[in-house]
């Protein structure tokens, strides 16, 4: 992933692999933050598939916006300080995914309107600049924060309009890679016109789906959510809001591991926005 570095140094976990919710360890009664990733605008995050690697976006100093990435050792071990990925360091990224193979990459840009996606050849590349996707969103909307399959098959993603809640989750799929993506539809399931539904994440079976949805009043105002559904082709549950901290702080950005055992998600490390954290759950 690191240009003239190769891979992140992970191995791919088989989808049939994933951990059935009954198996994974009892979760926390609270998340805990990771204390090597605190500051700036901490958003768009995404796991490696040994959960081992974690990538996502914060703002600079100079107002945009870069792509970070950290390591660490063991699951029961903090990440370590990120650093950029060079490779995307003059793109003001809000959200990068990558296919688990690493060849397939997409993306949202700050101020964009549009979903972005490079294509490598190995991962010994660096990857080329990034092009927009085949599909245009209408008039008066944007596309952002997608969220990419293990095969590079399937792309959930937000897609935003001109009022404040009308935001919803959409999907789009192709058969092969290199082929166009097909049509967007948007998840009527997981819709709402009430709320703003973002940063969807799905384990590797596909049949969980944990995204951030802002609320019309409450505290937090913004809240993590979670469905569920038997296999890819059913329809999802209700989504559920999920309880991450005690404090009634804003918790965003949601992303699980492969077998759903681990979220990491974004939210403030205080009584304040300023400042946001990845946490652990």
């Amino acid at each position: 992933m690191l240009a003239g570095c190769g891979r992140i140094g992970f191995g791919a976990l088989p989808i049939d692999a994933a951990t059935d919710a009954g198996e994974c360890p009892a979760p926390p009664a609270t998340g805990v933050v990771e204390p090597n990733l605190i500051g700036g605008f901490v958003r768009g995050l995404w796991l490696s598939p040994d959960a081992l690697s974690i990538v996502f976006t914060t703002d600079t100093s100079g107002g945009g916006r870069t792509t970070m990435l950290a390591h660490r050792p063991a699951l029961d071990m903090p990440f370590a300080t990120a650093t950029a990925i060079p490779d995307f360091a003059s793109l003001a990224t809000t959200r990068v995914a990558f296919s688990d193979d690493e060849l397939d990459a997409v993306m949202s840009l700050y101020d964009d309107t549009v979903l972005y996606e490079t294509t490598r050849t190995s991962t010994a590349q660096t990857w080329p600049a990034p092009t927009p996707v085949a599909f245009a969103s209408p008039v008066g909307y944007h596309d952002e924060l997608a969220w990419l399959s293990p095969d590079g098959l399937v792309m959930y993603f937000d897609r935003a309009g001109a009022t404040v809640y009308d935001q919803n989750i959409y999907t789009t799929s192709r058969a092969h890679r290199g082929d166009a993506w097909s049509l967007p539809t948007m998840v009527a399931e997981l819709s709402s016109p009430t709320t703003a539904s973002f940063h969807p994440s799905l384990d590797a079976a596909q049949t969980t789906i944990w995204f951030a949805r802002e609320l019309e009043s409450g505290t937090p105002a913004i809240k993590v959510f979670r469905a569920t559904r038997a296999d890819p082709s059913s329809s999802w549950s209700a989504p559920a809001p999920m309880l991450l901290r005690g404090e009634p702080l804003n918790q965003a950005d949601p992303e699980p591991s492969r077998d759903d055992c681990e979220l990491v998600f974004a939210s403030p490390p205080g009584e304040t926005d300023g400042q946001w954290a990845v946490w652990s759950w």
